[in-house]
């Protein structure tokens, strides 16, 4: 992976954490007041300026500067107080050897270094979400069974039609 498709991978990154809705708003968040100019350096077609990796790390102090430069590490900065969501126990992950401060690499076994918390739970945001629509429109669905049911008795009735199950067993006369 090259540098500008890792910087590309991180711009997308930091619109998934929420730090900006789209590309457009992150080349503002860095300064950026032609969205054209932003576009060029993230397809490559201008080189990167010198502080550019800088500027997008200051976004989110998560970024990991490393991985965007030299592809070393995570995407993100393992942060041990967060309730990490792993879609697989072997995604990367970085643990600090006691007192020796070096990063020990435990790879996944599709090599993918991107971390996948943020995505993890917005899709179960989203399912939830999805999941309660569903009951209250199952609810809507019987509710609205329930009334056409109702209609369609008391339609039945004002017009004194009797139904060919009623005309077949009498059932109209047998409380006469």
């Amino acid at each position: 992976m090259t540098e500008v498709d890792r910087v590309k991978l991180a711009v997308k990154t930091l619109i998934s954490l929420g730090v900006a809705k789209n590309q457009e708003e992150i080349g503002k968040l860095m300064g950026y007041s032609n969205k054209s100019s932003f576009s060029q350096v993230l397809n490559g077609i201008v080189p990167l300026p010198d502080k550019f990796i800088d500027k997008l790390c200051r976004l989110d102090k998560r970024l990991r500067r490393d991985w965007i430069v030299n592809e070393f590490g995570h995407i993100l900065i393992k942060n041990n107080n967060s309730k990490q969501v792993y879609i697989d126990k072997n995604i990367d992950t970085y643990d600090k050897e006691e007192g020796k401060g070096v990063e020990i690499k435990k790879t996944h076994p599709y090599n993918n270094n991107f971390q996948y918390r943020e995505l993890a739970e917005s899709r179960l945001e989203t399912i939830n979400t999805k999941d309660k629509l569903i009951e209250v429109l199952e609810k809507n669905i019987i509710q609205l069974e329930a009334q056409l049911n109702t209609l369609t008795q008391n339609k039945s009735f004002k017009r004194g039609e009797m139904n060919s199950e009623e005309i077949s067993t009498g059932s109209d006369y047998e409380n006469v």
